[in-house]
Protein backbone atom coordinates (compact mmCIF):
# COMPACT_ATOMS: atom_id res chain seq x y z
CA UNK A 1 0.00 0.00 0.00
CA UNK A 2 2.77 2.29 0.50
CA UNK A 3 4.48 1.65 -2.51
CA UNK A 4 1.29 2.32 -4.40
CA UNK A 5 1.07 5.86 -2.48
CA UNK A 6 4.47 6.55 -2.88
CA UNK A 7 4.02 5.63 -6.77
CA UNK A 8 0.95 7.81 -7.19
CA UNK A 9 2.61 10.80 -5.42
CA UNK A 10 6.06 10.31 -7.99
CA UNK A 11 3.70 10.53 -11.15
CA UNK A 12 1.19 13.04 -10.79
CA UNK A 13 3.62 16.47 -10.58
CA UNK A 14 5.35 14.61 -13.89
CA UNK A 15 1.54 14.27 -15.16
CA UNK A 16 0.63 17.70 -13.66
CA UNK A 17 3.41 19.53 -15.28
CA UNK A 18 2.74 17.32 -19.01
CA UNK A 19 -0.70 19.23 -18.75
CA UNK A 20 0.62 22.52 -18.07
CA UNK A 21 2.84 22.38 -21.41
CA UNK A 22 0.14 21.12 -23.42
CA UNK A 23 -2.53 24.16 -22.32
CA UNK A 24 0.42 26.59 -22.99
CA UNK A 25 1.12 25.27 -26.33
CA UNK A 26 -2.75 25.32 -27.20
CA UNK A 27 -2.42 29.31 -27.33
CA UNK A 28 -5.80 30.93 -28.51
CA UNK A 29 -3.76 33.61 -30.51
CA UNK A 30 -2.69 31.90 -33.40
CA UNK A 31 -1.91 34.77 -35.56
CA UNK A 32 0.59 37.92 -35.48
CA UNK A 33 0.24 40.72 -37.61
CA UNK A 34 3.43 42.89 -37.95
CA UNK A 35 5.16 45.65 -38.74
CA UNK A 36 8.50 46.09 -40.47
CA UNK A 37 10.29 48.86 -38.74
CA UNK A 38 13.93 48.04 -40.65
CA UNK A 39 12.30 49.83 -44.04
CA UNK A 40 11.83 52.94 -42.87
CA UNK A 41 14.98 53.17 -41.18
CA UNK A 42 17.02 52.84 -44.43
CA UNK A 43 14.17 54.86 -46.78
CA UNK A 44 11.75 56.87 -44.43
CA UNK A 45 8.08 56.44 -44.18
CA UNK A 46 7.15 55.84 -47.59
CA UNK A 47 8.36 52.20 -47.29
CA UNK A 48 5.18 50.33 -45.92
CA UNK A 49 5.59 46.80 -44.80
CA UNK A 50 4.02 44.18 -43.22
CA UNK A 51 4.31 40.64 -41.90
CA UNK A 52 1.98 38.08 -40.92
CA UNK A 53 2.86 35.01 -38.75
CA UNK A 54 0.72 31.56 -38.20
CA UNK A 55 1.35 29.29 -35.45
CA UNK A 56 1.97 25.76 -36.39
CA UNK A 57 2.03 22.22 -34.41
CA UNK A 58 5.46 21.42 -32.76
CA UNK A 59 6.54 25.19 -32.52
CA UNK A 60 6.79 25.99 -35.69
CA UNK A 61 5.26 28.53 -37.68
CA UNK A 62 5.25 29.96 -41.03
CA UNK A 63 5.58 33.99 -42.09
CA UNK A 64 5.25 36.22 -45.20
CA UNK A 65 5.76 39.57 -45.68
CA UNK A 66 5.12 42.60 -48.32
CA UNK A 67 4.72 45.77 -48.93
CA UNK A 68 5.89 48.92 -50.50
CA UNK A 69 9.34 50.65 -50.99
CA UNK A 70 11.06 53.69 -51.70
CA UNK A 71 14.73 53.84 -53.03
CA UNK A 72 16.47 56.38 -50.83
CA UNK A 73 17.05 60.38 -52.02
CA UNK A 74 20.10 60.82 -54.25
CA UNK A 75 22.77 63.61 -53.15
CA UNK A 76 25.43 65.27 -55.45
CA UNK A 77 27.92 63.08 -55.74
CA UNK A 78 31.93 64.28 -53.76
CA UNK A 79 33.27 65.11 -57.32
CA UNK A 80 30.47 67.23 -58.49
CA UNK A 81 30.11 65.10 -61.71
CA UNK A 82 26.34 65.68 -61.12
CA UNK A 83 24.31 68.45 -59.70
CA UNK A 84 20.82 69.55 -59.50
CA UNK A 85 19.57 65.83 -59.12
CA UNK A 86 15.72 65.48 -58.80
CA UNK A 87 13.92 62.31 -58.51
CA UNK A 88 10.85 62.02 -60.77
CA UNK A 89 9.72 58.75 -60.14
CA UNK A 90 10.31 55.87 -57.28
CA UNK A 91 8.34 52.90 -57.03
CA UNK A 92 8.77 49.46 -55.67
CA UNK A 93 7.63 46.66 -53.51
CA UNK A 94 8.92 43.54 -51.64
CA UNK A 95 7.81 40.41 -51.06
CA UNK A 96 9.32 37.63 -48.68
CA UNK A 97 8.38 34.47 -46.80
CA UNK A 98 10.03 32.36 -44.09
CA UNK A 99 9.53 29.14 -42.26
CA UNK A 100 10.37 29.45 -38.15
CA UNK A 101 11.47 26.05 -36.05
CA UNK A 102 11.30 27.59 -32.61
CA UNK A 103 13.58 25.53 -30.01
CA UNK A 104 12.48 23.16 -27.28
CA UNK A 105 14.50 24.78 -24.93
CA UNK A 106 12.90 28.08 -24.80
CA UNK A 107 10.97 29.04 -21.79
CA UNK A 108 8.07 29.86 -23.22
CA UNK A 109 5.84 28.26 -26.08
CA UNK A 110 6.11 29.64 -29.87
CA UNK A 111 6.24 32.24 -31.00
CA UNK A 112 8.25 33.40 -27.85
CA UNK A 113 12.39 32.99 -27.90
CA UNK A 114 15.14 31.83 -30.61
CA UNK A 115 13.74 30.34 -33.84
CA UNK A 116 16.30 29.48 -36.82
CA UNK A 117 14.87 28.56 -40.55
CA UNK A 118 15.14 29.32 -44.12
CA UNK A 119 13.52 32.50 -45.77
CA UNK A 120 13.29 33.77 -49.22
CA UNK A 121 13.56 37.45 -50.19
CA UNK A 122 12.44 39.62 -53.07
CA UNK A 123 12.98 43.48 -53.94
CA UNK A 124 11.93 45.79 -56.61
CA UNK A 125 13.12 49.50 -56.95
CA UNK A 126 11.98 51.76 -60.60
CA UNK A 127 13.49 55.28 -59.87
CA UNK A 128 13.60 57.80 -62.59
CA UNK A 129 15.78 60.97 -61.77
CA UNK A 130 17.28 64.25 -63.79
CA UNK A 131 20.35 65.51 -63.09
CA UNK A 132 22.95 68.36 -64.60
CA UNK A 133 26.25 66.36 -65.71
CA UNK A 134 29.61 68.36 -65.39
CA UNK A 135 33.61 67.74 -66.06
CA UNK A 136 36.04 70.07 -64.38
CA UNK A 137 33.22 72.21 -62.76
CA UNK A 138 32.19 73.00 -66.43
CA UNK A 139 28.29 72.12 -67.51
CA UNK A 140 28.52 69.39 -70.25
CA UNK A 141 24.83 68.06 -70.66
CA UNK A 142 21.36 67.60 -68.22
CA UNK A 143 19.11 64.17 -69.01
CA UNK A 144 17.29 61.63 -66.89
CA UNK A 145 17.91 58.44 -66.29
CA UNK A 146 15.85 55.27 -65.66
CA UNK A 147 16.59 52.70 -63.47
CA UNK A 148 15.03 49.07 -63.18
CA UNK A 149 16.77 46.88 -59.91
CA UNK A 150 15.31 43.38 -59.06
CA UNK A 151 17.27 42.17 -55.66
CA UNK A 152 16.30 37.87 -54.58
CA UNK A 153 17.84 36.07 -51.95
CA UNK A 154 17.58 32.65 -50.72
CA UNK A 155 18.95 32.24 -46.76
CA UNK A 156 18.83 30.81 -43.21
CA UNK A 157 18.03 32.87 -40.19
CA UNK A 158 18.17 33.14 -36.59
CA UNK A 159 16.01 35.41 -34.42
CA UNK A 160 14.55 35.78 -31.22
CA UNK A 161 11.07 36.65 -30.84
CA UNK A 162 9.45 38.59 -27.32
CA UNK A 163 6.19 38.27 -26.70
CA UNK A 164 4.82 40.41 -23.71
CA UNK A 165 1.54 40.23 -22.03
CA UNK A 166 0.60 37.45 -24.92
CA UNK A 167 -0.55 39.89 -27.23
CA UNK A 168 2.41 41.77 -27.73
CA UNK A 169 5.82 40.97 -29.64
CA UNK A 170 8.78 42.47 -31.05
CA UNK A 171 10.94 40.64 -33.87
CA UNK A 172 14.70 40.61 -34.08
CA UNK A 173 16.10 38.62 -37.30
CA UNK A 174 19.79 38.76 -35.48
CA UNK A 175 21.44 36.97 -38.17
CA UNK A 176 20.36 35.99 -41.74
CA UNK A 177 23.42 34.51 -44.47
CA UNK A 178 22.06 34.47 -48.16
CA UNK A 179 22.71 33.78 -51.55
CA UNK A 180 21.20 36.61 -53.89
CA UNK A 181 20.81 36.95 -57.37
CA UNK A 182 20.58 40.92 -58.56
CA UNK A 183 19.59 42.17 -61.99
CA UNK A 184 19.68 45.69 -62.86
CA UNK A 185 18.87 47.80 -65.85
CA UNK A 186 19.71 51.53 -66.74
CA UNK A 187 18.75 53.88 -69.57
CA UNK A 188 20.05 57.48 -70.23
CA UNK A 189 17.85 60.21 -71.98
CA UNK A 190 18.19 63.63 -73.07
CA UNK A 191 21.69 65.16 -73.70
CA UNK A 192 23.17 62.31 -71.49
CA UNK A 193 23.90 59.55 -74.60
CA UNK A 194 27.68 58.78 -74.82
CA UNK A 195 29.19 55.53 -72.72
CA UNK A 196 31.20 57.44 -70.50
CA UNK A 197 28.76 59.85 -69.44
CA UNK A 198 25.81 56.60 -68.71
CA UNK A 199 28.82 54.63 -67.39
CA UNK A 200 29.70 57.99 -64.88
CA UNK A 201 26.29 57.30 -63.71
CA UNK A 202 25.97 54.03 -62.96
CA UNK A 203 29.06 54.27 -60.78
CA UNK A 204 28.32 57.45 -59.10
CA UNK A 205 25.13 55.12 -58.42
CA UNK A 206 27.51 52.09 -57.52
CA UNK A 207 29.12 54.11 -55.22
CA UNK A 208 26.26 55.02 -52.71
CA UNK A 209 23.98 52.07 -52.91
CA UNK A 210 25.80 48.82 -52.87
CA UNK A 211 22.56 46.53 -54.10
CA UNK A 212 23.69 48.17 -57.42
CA UNK A 213 27.77 47.48 -57.67
CA UNK A 214 28.61 44.57 -60.19
CA UNK A 215 25.86 44.79 -61.45
CA UNK A 216 26.07 46.33 -65.02
CA UNK A 217 28.40 46.11 -68.48
CA UNK A 218 27.04 48.65 -70.74
CA UNK A 219 26.21 49.69 -74.02
CA UNK A 220 26.43 53.09 -76.31
CA UNK A 221 23.23 53.78 -74.57
CA UNK A 222 21.97 51.42 -72.49
CA UNK A 223 23.35 49.26 -69.53
CA UNK A 224 22.26 46.22 -67.68
CA UNK A 225 23.39 42.62 -66.20
CA UNK A 226 22.71 40.00 -63.64
CA UNK A 227 25.03 38.71 -61.11
CA UNK A 228 25.17 36.41 -58.18
CA UNK A 229 26.48 37.32 -54.80
CA UNK A 230 26.45 37.50 -50.54
CA UNK A 231 23.66 38.86 -49.36
CA UNK A 232 22.01 39.64 -45.47
CA UNK A 233 19.12 39.55 -43.67
CA UNK A 234 18.07 41.58 -40.31
CA UNK A 235 14.83 43.15 -38.87
CA UNK A 236 12.93 44.62 -36.33
CA UNK A 237 9.15 44.15 -36.18
CA UNK A 238 6.59 44.90 -33.91
CA UNK A 239 3.89 43.10 -33.76
CA UNK A 240 0.23 42.31 -32.48
CA UNK A 241 -1.17 38.94 -31.79
CA UNK A 242 -4.97 37.76 -32.34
Amino acid sequence: MRNKIFLVLFIVPFFSKGQEIVETDRSPYKNTLKWNLTPIAIGGFKNIVFSYERLLPRNNSFSISSGFLSFPEFGSNSSGIFRNIERTKSTGFTFSGDYRFYLNRNKFAAPDGIYWGPFFNFYNYNTDFKADYYESGVYQASGEMETNINVAFVGVQLGYQFVFKERYTVDLILFGPALGMYNASFKASGDIVPQEELQEIIDFLKERYPVVRDLTNTGSTDGAGTSWGAGFRYAIKIGYRF
